[in-house]
């Protein structure tokens, strides 16, 4: 966000039958955002995907935007992340 990095991520994923993430991969845009797209998918839970009343393995796409925030957008944002989040 510092550096005013524009543009689109897209990650590929597939979920398991239990609704974590099996594996991520992504296009590449610079200075790491690539790699903070991917990350952030692997920490994401799914809701169930049910075939036949059976949870099944899917996959998908997730597209993650990266745009120009105002001041006033970035300090809210700092403001109200989690401890330990760094920027």
């Amino acid at each position: 966000m510092k550096a005013r990095i524009r543009g689109t991520v897209s990650v590929d994923v597939v979920v398991s039958e239990s609704d974590e993430v099996l594996c991520a991969r992504n296009t590449r845009l610079p200075f790491g955002l690539d790699t903070a797209a991917v990350e952030a998918a692997r920490r994401w839970k799914f809701r169930l995907f049910v075939i036949d009343g059976r949870p099944a393995k899917v996959a998908g796409e997730i597209l993650f935007h990266f745009k120009d925030i105002n001041q006033d957008t970035w300090s809210e944002i700092v403001r109200n992340s989690p401890p330990g989040d760094e920027f």
